[in-house]
């Protein structure tokens, strides 16, 4: 069935990591052969200042966009990038773009092809996960001059009488080329999907920007067979 969208994937990537250096650079290979792999996204783009991914772009059949020294700082907003990219390279209006953020490692085939799929079935114009948070933002507070303030005042005394609350992650996100400036810069907007990220994948979450957390990511992977390695 022919698809209403053309669906593209960007990775982005700087080349300078203050927390792990060059950490793209090692990386990469895991987003990279899962892109490689699902055949589900009709082109992939690697963003990035950095030349050495130049190659690696096409060795896996990418396509390299060379990203300006200005827009690869570590103030740059994404949105900013593929503002860049739009201008550019000139996507036709019905480009679908996907994000896909190097550190974040796991990924779950089955949840890509959903999204996909609901993004062609109600022609979303946007898209993105949330999760449940650990946390509950009317549970926090903030310390000054050594005395606690809540950040949202409330007086609830039962965690039951809660609202569930959400976080959203960058595991999966997509937008319409054309909504692009409508977007707040961690690109959502009123009309944005959400899709909830089960449980299971949440857990496996880890944004690799330490060795530590380099080191629990290759544990998990040794304990537990990802998904996006059973292609069909």
């Amino acid at each position: 069935m022919k698809r209403k969208f053309n669906h593209i994937a960007v990775i982005p990537a700087r080349k300078d990591s203050k927390s792990l250096p060059f950490k793209n650079r090692f990386l990469f290979k895991y987003t990279a052969e899962f892109l490689q792999n699902t055949k589900l996204f009709d082109k992939v783009y690697v963003n990035s200042d950095d030349l050495h991914l130049k190659d690696l772009a096409k060795k896996y059949g990418f396509i390299f966009f060379k990203r300006q020294k200005n827009l690869a700082n570590d103030t740059t907003c994404i949105k900013k990038v593929f503002t860049d990219m739009k201008i550019k390279l000139k996507f036709s209006s019905n480009t679908f773009i996907w994000l896909f953020y190097i550190p974040i490692i796991y990924k779950d085939l089955n949840d890509f092809k959903k999204s996909i799929e609901l993004v062609e079935k109600k022609k979303l114009k946007s898209i993105c996960g949330f999760k449940e948070v650990d946390t509950h933002p009317l549970n926090t507070w903030y310390l000054k001059k050594n005395k606690p303030f809540q950040f949202v005042k409330n007086n609830i005394c039962r965690r039951q009488d809660l609202p569930k609350a959400y976080s959203h992650h960058h595991y999966i996100c997509g937008f319409n080329i054309k909504y692009l400036h409508q977007l707040n810069n961690e690109l959502i907007f009123k009309h944005t999907f959400p899709i909830l990220i089960n449980k299971k994948t949440s857990k496996n979450l880890i944004e690799v920007d330490t060795r530590v957390e380099l080191k629990k990511f290759k544990e998990i992977s040794k304990n537990e067979k990802t998904k996006n390695k059973k292609f069909k």
